[in-house]
Order: C-alpha cells, then structure tokens, then sequence
C-alpha cells in the first residue's frame, strides 16, 4: 500500500539524485585517489601508480623546515580557532536552545542560511 503513496515525480527522478550524488563522491575523491599513492612513490618521477614504494617525499618533508614551519602554522591557526569558535558558539546555541526572546527566529534562519 505505501508504493501507491509515492509521488510518481520523485519515483521517476529519484535515479538522478543518485547519479549526481555519485558523480559528487568521485569528484571529491579522485584526487585523494590519485595524490596518496603518488606520496609513496620514488623521487625520481611522479607516476601513478607508483612504480616502487617509497618514503622519500616523506622524509623530505619532514626534515625540511620550508615545509614544517608552514605545517605547524596552519595546525596553530587551527588549533585556535577551534577553541574561540566552541568559545562562542556553545553558548550562544545554549542561549538559542534554551530562551525564547525578540529576533531568536531570525538569528536562528541567520545562522542556518549557510547549511
């Protein structure tokens, strides 16, 4: 009985948002796909897949402050920025979950508009 409850349109199209959902996942994953065997390649040329496996692009980056200095920057901004964002979010969610005052509904729509 619930297959005659069905919207004919969303029945008929319901392929096309798997499609491009699939399409989505192999965009995403392609160069993830393709960059981390390269990683365990030799030095000597960039191939894929990698002819011998190789932890020279490794070493090279770790011993070799032109790279780690940026590393441990980013991992520094990042690191604060999680705090002073769980610093200001978790709260103002609390207040949003828990008060009811003037403007809630459009600071609510405010911060969901992104999502």
């Amino acid at each position: 009985m619930s297959e005659h409850l069905r919207d004919p349109l969303q029945t008929r199209h319901e392929w096309l948002g798997t499609l491009l959902a699939i399409l989505g996942y192999v965009f995403l994953l392609a160069p993830i796909i393709v960059v981390v065997p390269i990683a365990f390649g030799s030095t000597d040329e960039l191939s894929f897949p990698p002819r011998q496996f190789s932890l020279d692009m490794f070493h090279i980056f770790f011993n070799s402050a032109s790279w780690t200095d940026p590393l441990f920057q980013s991992l520094k901004v990042a690191v604060i920025n999680t705090a002073v964002t769980l610093l200001t979010a978790v709260p103002a969610a609390y207040g949003l979950a828990r008060y009811s005052f003037p403007g809630k509904r459009l600071i609510s729509a405010l911060m969901f508009s992104p999502l």
